[in-house]
């Protein structure tokens, strides 16, 4: 069983250009799970769960914010 789709047979020809292994790095898993947690917040300020200014502060911090994944790597494994 590969590991991640770079370790794959079948896959890994398909994500040896830049433009294709960027689209799986950690980073672009990063972005979207910002991007995620930023339409969330928009839809439960749309909906009235949450305050419609904590609902735009959110989206407005999810924009800004820059993840490094190597940060991420200790707690991790930790947890």
């Amino acid at each position: 069983m590969a590991v991640s789709p770079f370790d794959s047979q079948i896959y890994r020809e398909l994500l040896c250009d830049e433009k294709t292994a960027a689209l799986f790095s950690d980073e672009a898993e990063l972005r979207c799970m910002i991007e995620v947690e930023a339409a969330l917040a928009q839809v439960q300020g749309e909906l009235g769960l949450i305050p419609a200014a904590i609902a735009k502060a959110i989206q407005q911090a999810a924009g800004k914010i820059e993840i490094d994944p190597a940060q991420l790597a200790a707690g991790t494994l930790r947890d």
